[in-house]
């Protein structure tokens, strides 16, 4: 969940707490951690009233007493996650009006209880709650986090959540219009997630949205416009996903009109799809801000631009196909910063041929290790004057024949498990040895 906590950050000395040896207090008693302790809602610790954080974690508490943090008035974080709680009684977040964190994810929460509908009256100050990975002992007794709950939590900036969808087939899953309430909700994350099917309904009431992750969710379908109020949008994972063709080119034609997003991140979200179409940088994301894209561990094996001229987008600074199946890549890339190519199949592809046509790059790291590479193109390296790190380690490299003299800011080469018997080059073995003096 994307929550920054500011605390205080004094000298941090640990000590067992003197009201309860079960728990170590840090800074002068303000932040108490009391994790594994076996502690049951019979046997919670009473804390003092100064403290600011409580970590009670991996416990066995499965209700807990109404009255036990009501004193605590300067509570800013209180975790509770990874225990049993089955139930929240009427009054247990009474008089813990700073609270900006709460964590209750990791429990047993049964939903068809009625929860109290005033039971985050008093929070006035949340601005982070997660309620994710609730874990209920039948599946088929699951409900998402009951949206009524929220209505009292006007300054919520971050939410983590359970989203599956019904189980009448026909039913989609929609996050409720009570969200649109929650006018500075910007992030979410969705724990555990089954949602098959992606409407333009489903974020409808998240207008608000800077980060959205949506990570193992089960997606196969991905209709025209479901990121359509997703205009904020700066950070999105669709990882761990089973997008077909369509709902690939669906998303990233989605994702022409959210010009803010700066990281996209899709990790074997398309294991299925074989060719990164050049359209989706040429035009999709083109417009964007986009800093950072991860496209690893999918089964692209060719993402290739379409004219020699072809230029990645030029906010773009990381790009990441690691774990593909590549047999070809070529993009220009004037100004990127960081490519990985780690773990493909270009090895025949870059003893001919480049994977940019730019003659000049500012690219700064390179990796190309394990891509079955027994030869590289001599002018591969060319124009990358501010190249600080080159990965060619776990190939099949014999001798190094390519050019190393445009490498002017190299301060690491990794050449280990390869080949290499001798190095016949002596512009190369003079290159390498002004490296080892660095």
């Amino acid at each position: 969940m994307y929550c920054i906590v500011i605390v205080n950050t004094g000298k941090l000395t640990e000590n067992s707490c003197l009201f309860d040896p079960r728990c170590k207090c840090y800074n002068s008693n303000l932040t108490v951690y009391c994790i594994h302790q076996n502690i049951t809602g019979e046997n919670i610790p009473h804390f003092p009233r100064s403290v600011q954080q409580i970590y009670l974690m991996f416990n066995l508490i499965e209700i807990i007493p109404r009255t036990t943090f009501n004193h605590i008035n300067n509570l800013s974080e209180l975790d509770l996650s990874a225990n049993k709680l089955k139930y929240l009684e009427e009054g247990t977040f009474d008089g813990l009006s700073r609270l900006q964190t709460l964590s209750i994810n990791g429990n047993y929460l049964n939903y068809s209880f009625a929860i109290p509908n005033n039971i985050f009256q008093s929070l006035i100050s949340l601005k982070c709650l997660n309620v994710a990975y609730n874990m209920v002992e039948q599946i088929y007794q699951f409900q998402t986090f009951p949206s009524y709950l929220l209505s009292s939590l006007v300054r919520l900036e971050s939410i983590a959540v359970d989203a599956i969808k019904p189980y009448d087939w026909i039913k989609l899953f929609i996050f409720p219009a009570r969200y649109r309430s929650l006018t500075h909700l910007k992030s979410l994350q969705i724990g555990l997630c089954n949602l098959p099917y992606l409407s333009n309904k489903t974020f409808f009431n998240l207008p608000n949205l800077e980060n959205l992750d949506m990570h193992n969710c089960n997606t196969q379908r991905h209709d025209r416009l479901t990121l359509r109020n997703g205009r904020k949008l700066k950070y999105l994972d669709i990882s761990q996903n089973q997008l077909s063709e369509q709902g690939l080119s669906y998303l990233m034609s989605d994702l022409y009109f959210n010009d803010k997003l700066e990281i996209l991140k899709m990790t074997n979200s398309v294991p299925s799809v074989n060719v990164f179409a050049p359209h989706y940088f040429a035009y999709d994301l083109n417009a964007l801000k986009i800093k950072a894209i991860y496209a690893n561990n999918n089964s692209f094996t060719d993402a290739i631009g379409n004219n020699e001229y072809f230029m990645l987008p030029s906010m773009l600074k990381m790009c990441d196909f690691s774990n593909n199946k590549l047999s070809k890549f070529y993009f220009g890339m004037p100004y990127l910063s960081i490519l990985n190519l780690r773990n493909n199949k270009l090895g025949e592809y870059l003893s001919t041929e480049r994977y940019t046509n730019s003659s000049k790059t500012e690219l700064k790291e390179v990796d190309l290790s394990l891509n079955y590479i027994r030869d590289l193109s001599f002018g591969i390296f060319h124009g990358h004057d501010h190249a600080v790190k080159i990965n060619l380690s776990h190939n099949k490299l014999a001798d190094l024949t390519f050019d190393l003299s445009h490498l002017v800011s190299l301060e690491r080469l990794d050449l280990s498990y390869n080949n290499i018997s001798e190095i016949s080059s002596q512009n190369v073995m003079d290159t390498l040895h002004k490296l080892s003096k660095t």
